[in-house]
């Protein structure tokens, strides 16, 4: 985390898990409200997870069992949660989660979507920046902001709503023991914005002779020997 800029810490936390220094892996509220909303409308329409459960779906899952849409599923989600959460620190899970979630285009990890659409380190993420990414992994295929810039743009706009929302809540954002909190306010959240919109996008060099069909064989292997 000392390596990764506090406003991709930041972002990642109002956007995803905006509780998350607080509670025990999972979140029962949020749970029982998504199951409560989820039974109202007779289909999954809420997902409640947590960072930790994020986490935990993301390594101790099968694919399949990852896309499953069942309270089982959900259930043993929160208990793997709530185990990762005994066994090491909020550091060390939160850490893990941002080298291993995926943002679009085959980067993996904060460093590697940093350099990917920004050509520079985690470290030196702005604002904007930080926003920018901390709302791709929800939909990696949708935001994508070479095929589909508008509705990207637009999702980088709520980040920053949710960034600025959470800042003024809990008085800034705590984002780890060894760094200041963030503290967001309208000017810089719309400054921010607007960094993002002007900043052009250069489209990433894949250096693949076949990207499609190495990427399928690289699902291929994770399945077989994990990521």
């Amino acid at each position: 985390l000392d390596h990764i800029s506090p406003f991709a810490i930041a972002a990642t936390l109002a956007t995803e898990d905006k509780g998350y220094y607080t509670h025990p892996g999972f979140d029962p509220l949020a749970i029982l409200r998504a199951f409560w909303q989820n039974y109202q409308s007779g289909e999954t329409v809420s997902g409640a997870s947590t960072i930790t459960q994020q986490l935990a779906r993301g390594l101790l899952f099968s694919n399949e069992e990852q896309y499953q849409r069942t309270y089982m599923r959900k259930v043993r989600e929160a208990l793997l949660a709530a185990e990762i959460t005994r066994r090491y620190s909020k550091e060390d899970i939160l850490e893990l989660y941002l080298n291993e979630i995926y943002y679009g285009n085959i980067a993996y990890g904060i460093e590697a979507a940093a350099q990917t659409y920004f050509q520079t380190s985690a470290e030196k993420l702005t604002l904007g920046q930080a926003a920018f990414l901390a709302g791709l992994p929800q939909a990696p295929a949708v935001y994508d902001i070479y095929s589909n810039r508008d509705v990207t743009l637009n999702r980088l706009r709520q980040v920053l709503v949710l960034v600025y929302q959470t800042s003024q809540e809990q008085n800034c954002i705590y984002v780890n023991t060894s760094l200041q909190p963030v503290c967001v306010d309208a000017a810089s959240a719309a400054e921010a914005y607007n960094e993002v919109v002007g900043y052009t996008f250069q489209t990433p060099t894949v250096q693949m002779r076949y990207p499609h069909w190495v990427t399928y064989v690289r699902a291929q292997l994770e399945d077989l020997f994990d990521a």
